[in-house]
Parts: structure tokens; sequence; C-alpha cells
């Protein structure tokens, strides 16, 4: 036998001895030692933990049905869409701007800007309907304030 053979022989050998070794001469596993006490700490908990909850039950079922049938002064789940004002490229004519009527009907704070949504369409302080001739003065959640060409303020409130 060449020498690369008997290096290969004696590498097998130590191979199947340590398998073997570790197969069969394994100590336990530490976790496994006392597996059943583990379990019956783990269910006197978890019966600990139900008991408790069926006590507190009550108290929490009781304030879910008395939030829930509390009234509130706005929908947190209506959702208004609006589109971003387009600038005409002619001006309306005065009598076209007393057939249109004003409907303040949303109001977005996004950061420090306030938004009004009038007719539909996104308004922010400062902007111009020009196709009315008004400018965008003051806008809060209640009202918005807006000003004609010809210094006349209109006080719009909030529709909902």
């Amino acid at each position: 036998m060449s020498r690369r053979e008997k290096i290969i022989v004696v590498a097998m050998i130590l191979a199947v001895v340590l398998g073997g070794f570790n197969f069969l001469g394994k100590p336990p596993d530490p976790l496994l030692v006392g597996k059943e006490q583990h379990i019956n700490e783990l269910n006197q908990f978890i019966a600990k933990a139900i008991s408790q909850l069926n006590d507190n039950g009550g108290k929490v079922s009781e304030y879910i049905l008395k939030t829930a049938s509390l009234k509130l002064d706005k929908d947190p789940f209506l959702k208004m869409e609006a589109k971003k004002a387009s600038v005409p490229e002619q001006k309306s004519s005065i009598a076209e701007k007393d057939e249109q009527t004003l409907h303040y009907s949303g109001y977005l704070q996004l950061g420090h800007k306030n938004i009004a949504i009038i007719n539909g369409y996104e308004y922010e302080n400062g902007d111009a309907m020009e196709s009315l001739g008004y400018i965008v003065q003051q806008i809060t959640p209640e009202k918005v304030i807006l000003e004609s060409m010809g210094k006349e303020k209109i006080i719009l409130l909030i529709e909902e």
C-alpha cells in the first residue's frame, strides 16, 4: 500500500470512529432533560394567562361596547377625492360667476399647508380661483375666506 492509500484509510477509519462516537456515545441534550417538568410549567402559565383574560374579559367587552356607541364629530373612514385646481386660459364673465355656487366640502392639513376643497378642486392660501375671480385668503377647518378682485370678502362654511 502506498503512502497516499494509507493516509486515506486512516482518515476513513478516523471518520467512522468519530461518527460512531457522535451517534452512540453522545450525552443527553440538557434541553431535553426534565422535559415533562418544562411542559407542566408551560401548561400552568397558559392556564394562568387564560384565567386572567377571562377575569378581565368582561371589563374589556364593556369598554368596547361603550366606546362603539359614541357619536363621532367626523367619520374617520370617510374618503374624500379631490382634483387639483387647474388654471383656465380665459376668465369667466360676471354672469357666469353668479351662476356658479361655491361649495367648501373638505379640509386637509399637510404639515404646515392648509388645503381647502372648493367645488371639488384643491386650493391653498393665496391661490387664485381665476374662473370665479376670487383669491383664497384664509383656510380653517370650519371656513374659508375668499376675496374677490373688487376686495369683496366671502366666507364659505364647510358643508358636511
